[in-house]
């Protein structure tokens, strides 16, 4: 999945990740321990809403600045 990213909204916290069968994209929430999962709405502001929620003990999230640094199973990426 973290391969297919294809944005970060710093404003959310919030990945876009694209199929790369489908193209069909869906919003995550990625944190330290766990993956969110739901949708962005607009209700006067934009707000994400985690609609299911998965452990992943080895996920590493943080913010550095603007910008999103993830690692997992030895690998690290930067969004």
């Amino acid at each position: 999945m973290l391969d297919a990213v294809a944005g970060f909204d710093p404003s959310l916290d919030v990945v876009i990740v694209k199929c790369p069968a489908c193209a069909a994209t869906s919003e995550v929430r990625l944190e330290t321990g766990a993956v969110g999962w739901g949708y962005v709405y607009a209700a006067g502001a934009p707000h994400f809403v985690e609609m299911a929620r998965d452990e992943v003990a080895d996920l590493r999230a943080s913010r550095d600045g603007a910008a999103l640094v993830v690692s997992f199973e030895g690998r690290s990426w930067t969004f």
